[in-house]
């Protein structure tokens, strides 16, 4: 794979294990999902509540890995 497409990936997925890692704190706080992506995920990372959804759905951590051992 391409250094530079393999840099890209791995800035998208790291991106989203952080948009992860900040649901997971304020979830555990009893916060919804709507009110974690109206004021912390938009206001930081200025992404729809569909895109903020289907991050939650990425196996962010194990496409990490993978690239990493490219």
């Amino acid at each position: 794979m391409d250094k530079k497409v393999q840099k890209n990936k791995l800035n998208y997925y790291k991106r989203v294990l952080i948009i992860q890692q900040i649901y997971t704190e304020n979830n555990a706080q009893g916060r919804s999902n709507v009110w974690i992506h109206a004021n912390i995920i938009y206001p930081r990372f200025l992404i729809g509540i569909s895109t903020f959804y289907t991050y939650l759905t990425i196996n962010a951590k194990a496409e990490i890995k993978k690239i990493e051992n490219d």
